[in-house]
């Protein structure tokens, strides 16, 4: 490689990196698609209406959440840490909402059919009570709530949390 020849050598690496090197595995990936999903249906949907279908809704409608939503441990729809989430979650902005969903879920979409199993909030068991920090249970797309006294107390752990959950974990 040559200071002369360097853009090239940059755009064959990302070719290479990009498409040749996965070649056979994007070709088996399209090919077990259309073994599952014929190309002829594909033709009556626009590109939004695939990316919706298999990525999931981009906007966060909290009131379908929590039509929904089931609870357990102690807490019911009309416990009042119950309503405070909920009132937090509608209070925050687009970005927050979709941090919450991942926190509590590995999804920031909810999905087109929904959650299964179904968002869940329990009443937190956690040894430290009411002390403790939000934790989730992201396979059974469980909020584990501790016993908060006010609804201020309850945006400001959620937020806490939410901005500290690590990047690491992403299902989308």
């Amino acid at each position: 490689v040559t200071d002369e020849n360097r853009h090239e050598y940059v755009e064959a690496m990302v070719n290479f990196v990009a498409t040749t090197r996965v070649e056979e595995q994007i070709k088996a990936m399209v090919e077990g698609f259309h073994d599952l999903v014929p190309v002829s249906s594909l033709a009556d949907f626009e590109v939004e209406e695939l990316l919706k279908l298999l990525m999931g809704q981009d906007s966060v409608d909290v009131s379908e959440i929590e039509a929904v939503a089931k609870y357990t441990g102690g807490y019911t729809d009309e416990s009042p840490q119950v309503a405070w989430f909920w009132e937090a979650l509608k209070g925050f902005e687009p970005a927050q909402q979709r941090a919450t969903l991942r926190f509590v879920t590995g999804l920031h979409k909810v999905p087109l059919d929904g959650f299964d199993p179904p968002f869940t909030i329990m009443r937190s068991t956690h040894e430290a009570g009411k002390a403790s920090l939000p934790r989730s249970h992201t396979c059974f797309n469980q909020l584990a709530l501790p016993p908060y006294e006010s609804a201020e107390e309850v945006k400001e752990k959620l937020l806490y949390a939410i901005a500290n959950v690590p990047d690491a974990f992403h299902m989308s």
